[in-house]
């Protein structure tokens, strides 16, 4: 319930990419990213914006004496440079911190649901910054429950005082009408007492794909809930052999790197403390595959890690917190056999069995532990083996399914 505060949001795009990115959505690779130049711009992660009126902190770092132009491209109507609604400011960047503080004002969010504004600054003789905020409103459903039939990859609702479920909308657009709509990106299953999510539940289609990715890395706080729940791994990875694992991966939001889609991957409630190894090796292999797997269909995924009683812990790499660190992760996915069956507003629950294909994959999370073809098992598999219940509206069978060789493993 929170406003989202793009940390180090520095996309370097034209001027007019800059009006239509909010259209698109987007992304790539999972650890590394880096350059550019080094004036920069980005939100206060300290701040904690809520739903009611208030004012976020722009901070601005790079060459004193630099001038500088932001500007409002979209949510004029409750984002501002000050309190009589002024949609653009100037200046230059100042040898002290006061000077270098830009306050951004935002209005109450009475409308029951989610709205986007985005700002455009730009440093002299240098291509725009873009950066992102998103305001939710109090009353919204993160957990859309009646959609379960509609969203075949949410998994069945499970209680637990400390899980938070999320879901993250953003724009899509539909290619074959050059129609952009407001999509689902992911759904969530946090858990604050690790600090990271059991699980992440999302769609694959080509109107998520393409290709390149942010420069640099805009990790962030999820601003949905507290970030103090969150492991603090913004300006560094965890400690030792631990990469800031995606769960839904970057570039499987990678339509347009700098789009809101994408950037939603690198909220740091999306990561965990896996493996480097693992993640860079034959964990990225298989999303990779996965990808492939898309079809008009819709590929629907299920990505999550394990925690088992009592997991060792790892802290960020200031030597900072202790944060669990999973002992497993696990992949689940679905779609027709054909890839190309369905029609506009039917149902994945009601194709039969023989007209849909499952597996899962469970793999130790640490180095030398084969490929996926070693890892592939059934969904029902995982779901004994977690006490999640995915895919809850497909027959029971499909769940059974084993079969690697029409997956091309």
């Amino acid at each position: 319930m929170l406003i989202h505060r793009m940390i180090t949001s520095v996309c370097r795009i034209c001027a007019a990419a800059a009006l239509t990115s909010a259209l698109m959505t987007a992304c790539s690779s999972d650890e590394g990213g880096g350059g550019g130049s080094e004036n920069s711009v980005r939100f206060d992660p300290a701040v904690t914006i809520g739903t009611n009126q208030g004012t976020a902190v722009l901070l601005i770092s790079g060459n004193t004496g630099t001038p500088w132009e932001a500007r409002v491209v979209s949510g004029g109507n409750w984002v501002s440079f000050d309190l009589a609604g002024a949609q653009s400011r100037t200046g230059t960047v100042g040898e002290t911190w006061q000077s270098r503080e830009i306050p951004v004002y935002y209005q109450t969010n009475n409308t029951g649901a989610e709205r986007h504004a985005q700002i455009a600054f730009t440093f002299a003789g240098e291509q725009p910054i873009l950066l992102d905020m998103t305001q939710y409103s109090p009353g919204q459903n993160v957990y859309p429950t009646n959609n379960v039939k509609t969203w075949p990859e949410l998994p069945a609702y499970k209680d637990g005082s400390d899980l938070i479920y999320v879901t993250h909308l953003c724009p899509v657009l539909n290619q074959l009408e050059n129609k952009t709509y407001t999509g689902r990106n992911y759904t969530m299953c946090f858990d604050r007492t690790k600090y990271a999510a059991w699980w992440v539940a999302y769609p694959i289609h080509k109107a998520y794909l393409g290709s390149g990715r942010p420069e640099p890395d805009p990790w962030a706080f999820d601003p949905k809930f507290s970030s103090d729940w969150q492991a603090n791994v913004i300006y560094s990875s965890y400690k030792g052999n631990y990469d800031r694992g995606h769960q839904i991966p970057n570039a499987d939001r990678n339509a347009d790197p700098y789009g809101l889609m994408c950037y939603q991957t690198f909220y740091v409630s999306n990561l965990t403390p896996q493996n480097s190894t693992l993640n860079r090796g034959k964990w990225a292999d298989l999303e990779a595959m996965v990808r492939k797997w898309e079809c008009s269909d819709t590929l629907y995924v299920v990505t999550g890690a394990w925690w088992d009683k009592n997991p060792s812990t790892v802290s960020n790499g200031k030597g900072e917190g202790a944060y669990p660190l999973p002992d497993y992760y696990f992949k689940a996915v679905v779609r027709t056999v054909k890839g190309n069956i369905r029609t506009k507003g039917d149902l994945l629950g009601n194709y039969d069995a023989s007209q849909l294909k499952s597996l899962g994959f469970w793999v130790k999370n640490a180095s030398g532990q084969g490929d996926a073809k070693q890892w592939a098992t059934s969904v029902a598999d995982l779901e004994r083996k977690t006490g999640f219940t995915f895919f809850p509206t497909i027959p029971a069978a499909v769940k059974e399914q084993t079969e690697t060789n029409s997956w091309g493993l």
